[in-house]
C-alpha cells in the first residue's frame, strides 16, 4: 500500500508485484484521528478483496505534518505495519543538490525518482497539484531544485473570493487564446496563463542548462489537461508519485 497524503488529496494506491491495481483519490482531511484513518484505510482494503494480512507494507509520502503521527498509528494499528515515510534521509538513487535536503517535498522526491526510471535524464518533473511544481533533474541524476506556483485551483478559488461578482467557469480552453466575454477570459487568464507560465520556465530552464532537448513530464490529476495545451511537455504519468513511493520502499525496506 501507498500513501500520497497532500495539502488538498490523500491518494491510495495498491500495489501487487509493480503493477497498481487499485487507486482512490479522496480529500485530506485534517480533523480525522487515528482510528478514522484506520478504518477508511481497512474498507479500502476489503473493498478490493484483500485484508490486512495480505499486506506487506506501506510507503507514505506526506506533506502535511500534523497527520504524520495519525498516519503512523493508523497504518500500525489496523494494518500491522510501520510505514515508511519518504524523506531525503533515505536512499534515493539520487543526489539533492539543494541548500536545504530536508525541506525538498517528499511528493517532489517520489517524483523524481519515478520520473528517472519512467522517462529517464535530464528531465523537468512538472507537478499539477495544489501548487505548481517544476522540478529539475540532470544527466547525471542530481535533483537541481524546484519552481513553486499557486496551482490551477488555488488560482481559481482566489479570483472567486476577491471578485465574487465573476462567473464560476469550467476548466476548459477558450476557443480563442483571449476572451470576447467573462467566462473565456477567465479561461484564457487561469488556464492558458498557466500553462504559458509552465512554458516560459521550462524555455528558461532549458536555456540556463544548455539543454534545448530537456525532456520535460506531467502528473497530478490536471496533468492530461494542461499537456494538451503545452508545447514542451511531451509525457504524462498521472500517478508519478505513487510509482516512486513503491520504488522508494522497496529500495530501503529492511
Amino acid at each position: 500500500m501507498v500513501l500520497d497524503i497532500g495539502n488538498t488529496n490523500l491518494v491510495l494506491g495498491l500495489y501487487r508485484g509493480e503493477k497498481l491495481a487499485h487507486s482512490y483519490r479522496l480529500h485530506t482531511n485534517r480533523q480525522q484521528t487515528a482510528d478514522e484513518y484506520g478504518l477508511l484505510l481497512k474498507s479500502l482494503l476489503a473493498q478490493t478483496g484483500a485484508g490486512p494480512d495480505q499486506v506487506e507494507g506501506v510507503g507514505v509520502s506526506n506533506v502535511v505534518p500534523e497527520l504524520a503521527t495519525r498516519i503512523e498509528e493508523a497504518c500500525q494499528r489496523y494494518l500491522g505495519h510501520h510505514p515508511r515515510f519518504i524523506s531525503a534521509r533515505l536512499e534515493l538513487g539520487l543526489t539533492l543538490q539543494v541548500d536545504r535536503p530536508a525541506e525538498v517535498g517528499a511528493d517532489l522526491i517520489a517524483g523524481a525518482v519515478a520520473a528517472r526510471e519512467r522517462w529517464g535524464l535530464p528531465v523537468v518533473v512538472v507537478d499539477l497539484g495544489t501548487a505548481t511544481t517544476l522540478s529539475v533533474l540532470s544527466s547525471e541524476g542530481a535533483f537541481l531544485g524546484t519552481i513553486i506556483a499557486p496551482g490551477l485551483e488555488i488560482s481559481v478559488d482566489a479570483i472567486s473570493r476577491r471578485a465574487p461578482h465573476l462567473p464560476g467557469i469550467r476548466m476548459e480552453p477558450p476557443p480563442r487564446p483571449f476572451g470576447t466575454n467573462t467566462v473565456h477570459s477567465l479561461q484564457a487568464g487561469l488556464l492558458l496563463g498557466h500553462v504559458a507560465m509552465i512554458d516560459g520556465m521550462v524555455d528558461r530552464i532549458r536555456e540556463h542548462l544548455e539543454r534545448p532537448d530537456l525532456k520535460v513530464g506531467a502528473t497530478g490529476g490536471l496533468a492530461p489537461l494542461v499537456s494538451s495545451l503545452s508545447r514542451t511537455i511531451s509525457v504524462v504519468e498521472s500517478d508519478l508519485v505513487l510509482e516512486g513511493i513503491r520504488l522508494l520502499y522497496r529500495r530501503n525496506v529492511s
